[in-house]
């Protein structure tokens, strides 16, 4: 119904010009010849298409963090929040099996995926840098007793995320 309402104003809109138009050719000297081929052009809305954002997960709970799962030396298998604090023995492994950070976007967009990077730290120092973190075979090992710390940072097409952290007390 409105495409039709539409239609008919553009068919009165184009005959009042045309009879506007200077010497548009009279049949009797009084009323204007209109063409019944008129051009009439139909404008016809635009789609509108958003890029998809892919954004960081500032999820209350987990902060984007999801299921961080390792094993600690030989104890069963566990998953652990961020902040956690570990007290292990030097000859104990960290052994990495589950885990990531999710990305919010605001459309289907499969690009919007999480890369990781892993900085492990022996007080200040940097033991090593992993690039990117991988949840599925990662292992940490403790060469000296002292205090470690392992950060990781999800970005988000560029956008750096919020961390996690672990703190080891190696005895």
């Amino acid at each position: 119904m409105k495409k039709s309402i539409f239609l008919l104003l553009c068919l009165i809109t184009t005959q009042i010009a045309l009879s506007q138009l200077p010497n548009p050719g009279r049949d009797d000297g009084n009323r204007p010849v209109i063409p019944t081929q008129a051009k009439r052009e139909i404008v016809r809305p635009t789609k509108i298409i958003s890029t998809p954002k892919c954004n960081c997960n500032n999820s209350t709970t987990d902060g984007g963090w999801d299921g961080i799962g390792f094993y600690v030396g030989e104890q069963p298998l566990q998953k652990y929040s961020c902040g956690y604090q570990f007290t292990v023995k030097t000859y104990e492994k960290i052994k990495f099996v589950s885990g990531g950070y999710n990305c919010v976007s605001t459309a289907s967009d499969l690009s919007c995926k999480s890369v990781i990077k892993g900085i492990f730290y022996k007080d200040t120092s940097v033991v090593r840098t992993i690039n990117p973190f991988n949840f599925l075979s990662e292992v940490l090992e403790f060469a000296t007793p002292g205090n470690y710390r392992l950060e990781l940072t999800a970005t988000c097409k560029g956008k750096k995320c919020t961390k996690c952290v672990y703190y080891f007390t190696v005895l």
